[in-house]
């Protein structure tokens, strides 16, 4: 079925100095690392700031974590959706299949997720992302000059949906994301984030005050997240009770070059 559903894409990857045999395993060894260890190598050479993340922390919610159970007609609305992409990895499903069969899958996804749910865990199997490495450039030297683009395996991109909706439920409806924050937020955008800052600057004027902008671009930033400190928060922001309920699908995660 797999076969059948999947056809093998030859990847054509530019030329350069440096190698870049997708078929050479000391090759893809040494991506997967670089990948693995790029947002670490980067974030210790940042001085430490004069505070710590528990500066930033609100007050403790207790009460989060206590999920609604999933249903077949959820799981078939997030297949359906164009969102869900028909891209699968290595070690999943064909996604083609789950979207064709996914009246018949509903059922039993939605079974599946409540129990890993319920019991704060997760496969290990489904946490494993495959990288595909994308030339940034034509002409390659070294690993930095390639994206890793990460792909999860289908079910996993599915449960990560369910999680989400109700973990940016709960966040939203206890008011814990700042009112400035406009990226990767339901009905905002960065016309909306422009549209705040040219208010302001006009309600300066007005004021005859002068504003001043400061704009940053922070290189790797979604990798070089602490995710021990991303953990260390959620226990803290949310009850210890409460917390396996989410670490369990974001601790264990493996990645690999293929």
């Amino acid at each position: 079925m797999k076969v059948f559903l999947q056809k093998k894409k030859k990847r054509k990857i530019g030329a350069g100095t440096y190698n870049t045999d997708l078929t050479n395993q000391n090759h893809c060894e040494e991506l997967n690392i670089h990948f693995s260890k790029n947002g670490k190598n980067i974030s210790s050479k940042i001085d430490p700031p004069p505070v710590t993340f528990h500066n930033f922390l609100i007050e403790s919610f207790p009460n989060l974590c206590k999920f609604p159970p999933t249903s077949a007609d959820e799981i078939g609305q997030i297949i359906a959706s164009p969102k869900c992409k028909t891209t699968s990895n290595y070690y999943d499903i064909p996604a083609k299949f789950s979207k064709i069969s996914a009246s018949s899958l509903s059922s039993w996804l939605s079974e599946f997720f409540n129990k890993c749910i319920a019991k704060s865990e997760f496969l290990n199997l489904l946490k494993i992302a495959q990288i595909t490495p994308i030339p940034k450039i034509t002409s390659l030297k070294s690993p930095n000059d390639f994206r890793p683009i990460s792909i999860l395996p289908t079910l996993s991109k599915i449960f990560e949906k369910v999680i989400y909706s109700r973990l940016y439920s709960f966040v939203t409806s206890n008011c814990i994301l700042s009112p400035q924050q406009y990226g990767f937020r339901t009905n905002r955008s960065t016309e909306s984030l422009i549209a705040a800052i040219y208010n302001d600057m006009i309600r300066n004027k007005d004021n005859k005050l002068i504003t001043c902008t400061l704009f940053a671009d922070l290189s790797k930033a979604f990798d070089c997240v602490d995710h021990k400190i991303l953990l260390k928060e959620i226990v803290l922001l949310w009850s210890k009770r409460n917390t396996p309920k989410t670490t369990c699908f974001l601790i264990g995660h493996q990645v690999s070059v293929y």
